[in-house]
């Protein structure tokens, strides 16, 4: 998990940090920063790298635009600089949108390497279930929107299930995001979505302290 803190030492909104640096054009060198310092984390780290399923990184949807960067990210995975099994690269559903041809074909080409692929805040956008198909992800990530209130709002309820089914048919396991009650958990497991993420499972962390609990 990315934490920004301000002069303070206070802890900044991601959200509003991304916003940021989306609008000063400095995202794609944040993109960058986050896979090389992943990539040395895992390197360090190789020999305990068993104790975990993957390790999850955004791309933003400049970053999917950006040919130079793919490329060297394709051939750093190529060669075998970390284990392409263990990432699982997420692009969000809008990102995707924006240029659909060069975000099948780059992520096609990543998924070659062995990385997992999810589409991230799936149902945020002008959501298509083309879109859906046509992308080679693995995994379907909800949008927290419609997992946050799922206990008590039959319409989120029916959207929730109405995307996990679809996913489902076409091979991909679901992720729902922001689960923050009991209510919620145990909702998204009568839907039967495979996994999720929100702090009634576990609070974000940094990376560096991944491993401990693991030992």
């Amino acid at each position: 998990m990315l934490q920004v803190k301000n002069e303070q030492g206070e802890q900044v909104s991601l959200d509003q940090f991304v916003l940021s640096a989306e609008i000063y054009n400095r995202i794609g060198d944040i993109d960058r920063w986050v896979v090389n310092k992943v990539f040395a984390w895992m390197k360090d780290n190789r020999a305990s790298l068993n104790k975990i399923h993957s390790l999850s990184v955004n791309l933003s949807g400049r970053t999917i635009e950006d040919e130079e960067f793919m490329n060297s990210l394709v051939e750093r995975l190529e060669q075998a600089e970390v284990p392409s099994g263990q990432l699982c690269f997420e692009v969000t559903e809008t990102a995707a949108m924006t240029d659909l041809d060069r975000a099948n074909y780059f992520m096609r080409r990543l998924h070659q390497t062995g990385v997992q692929l999810a589409l991230d805040d799936f149902g945020s956008g002008h959501a298509s279930y083309n879109y859906l198909k046509a992308l080679p992800v693995d995994y379907v990530k909800i949008d927290g929107s419609f997992v946050r209130n799922i206990g008590t709002n039959i319409f989120d309820y029916s959207v929730v299930k109405s995307i996990h089914e679809m996913a489902r048919a076409l091979g991909k396991r679901t992720i729902a995001e922001y689960v923050e009650s009991e209510i919620a958990l145990n909702k998204i497991r009568k839907i039967g979505i495979d996994y999720g993420q929100g702090f009634i499972i576990e609070k974000p962390k940094p990376l560096d302290d991944l491993l401990k609990g693991l030992a």
